[in-house]
């Protein structure tokens, strides 16, 4: 069963992810046609923040947390902040306006380094326990 409680947590933790989120696209703004930095930026941060937090947070981890707490980040701050809906948005501007090399290009590096961030948030979230 959900409990107020917790949906109060994720709510609130997507507010606050979704405000950084616009937060950074205000501030890294780009034309339609070029790399989407902000979103490429904002998924290599958040992909580094959840493997590491998930790490730190999980079974044997460092941190001990509630499970509001745990789902107020992940599933409310994380989720709110990492953008593959306005990822994909961007993909399909870019191949309507005739960039499918970069829109490529953007796909394969976004991949790549949002793994890698993650990966080496879990790495370094091991590594404190």
């Amino acid at each position: 069963m959900l409990k107020p409680g917790l949906l109060l947590a994720v709510g609130l933790g997507s507010a606050i992810g979704a405000l950084l989120r616009y937060g950074c696209s205000w501030w890294l703004a780009t034309p339609v046609d070029t790399l989407p930095l902000a979103t490429l930026l904002v998924n290599v941060i958040g992909s580094f923040w959840i493997g590491c937090y998930a790490s730190l947070t999980g079974p044997g981890g460092r941190w001990q947390v509630s499970d509001w707490q745990k789902q107020f980040m992940l599933s409310g701050v994380c989720a709110g902040f990492t953008t593959f809906s306005i990822f994909s948005l961007e993909v399909m501007q870019l191949v309507q306006a005739e960039k499918q090399l970069l829109a490529a290009g953007y796909m394969v590096l976004s991949l790549l380094l949002w793994l890698m961030a993650c990966g080496a948030g879990l790495w370094l979230g091991a590594a404190q326990k």
